[in-house]
């Protein structure tokens, strides 16, 4: 896995090769993690060292995983008395967490929201929501007012503040979590970004013209919504 991100454009259209040298990878250098650390962070054909951050990446969405699993069936015996119900919503929120670590890596790496995740996602969204008995309209509120927040900032500046990707993820954010749920992740998306980048101002790292992938933490803020929106609402003393 590791490995596809030298290339994520090429990999998505064939079998994952190191960016490098382009040669293809077998199967047993792809495995998250364990392989990284074999190989020591190199390409096992080229010897490349890869960045730090893609181990980090890989361990970040194991996490991630883990604390899903453990949100919906919890860590015991649980889930041998889980429902079908219970089934359904957690293999939705595990395919958008995989959307979101998708389109988390395209961002930091790419700097790009590729149409061919996020539309697919908007769509499967929708659908799948509705099957689920979400609010019709709630979704379509969610999708139009933080879509529309992104489309407004993107025709304002005339695309120098954002790119389309941003107002394509903003729509699929409100198609997931609905209006509530999209406005939270918003919120949630400017407060982390806001704290990484004054760290990283402060200690040099970056300066005023630094340009932040935002679409990273739109997805880090749309899965943290998914699985706790609700407690953290219910939390907020107005």
């Amino acid at each position: 896995m590791w490995a596809e991100r030298g290339s994520l454009k090429k990999a998505a259209k064939g079998r994952s090769h190191c960016g490098n040298c382009t040669m293809t990878l077998p199967g047993h250098h792809l495995v998250p993690i364990l392989s990284w650390l074999g190989l020591r962070g190199k390409c096992g054909h080229c010897k490349r060292c890869l960045p730090f951050t893609y181990l980090l990446f890989e361990a970040g969405l194991g996490f991630a995983l883990v604390l899903l699993w453990g949100h919906h069936f919890g860590f015991g015996l649980e889930v041998l008395e889980a429902s079908p119900l219970a089934w359904s919503l957690f293999l939705r929120n595990l395919f958008f967490t995989l959307v979101f670590a998708l389109l988390f890596a395209y961002d930091l790496f790419h700097k790009l929201l590729p149409d061919r995740i996020t539309i697919p996602a908007i769509l499967a969204a929708f659908i799948w929501n509705l099957a689920l008995g979400v609010s019709p309209r709630d979704l379509a509120l969610g999708a139009i007012i933080v879509g529309g927040f992104f489309a407004l900032q993107f025709m304002i500046s005339r695309g120098r503040w954002i790119g389309g990707g941003d107002i394509r993820m903003g729509i699929l954010l409100g198609a997931r979590l609905g209006l509530v749920g999209g406005i939270e992740s918003l919120f949630l998306a400017y407060i982390l970004g806001a704290s990484v980048a004054i760290v990283m101002l402060l200690s040099g790292v970056a300066t005023r013209k630094t340009m932040i992938p935002f679409g990273t933490f739109l997805a880090v803020a749309g899965y943290v919504v998914l699985l706790w929106g609700e407690e953290i609402l219910s939390r907020i003393t107005f």
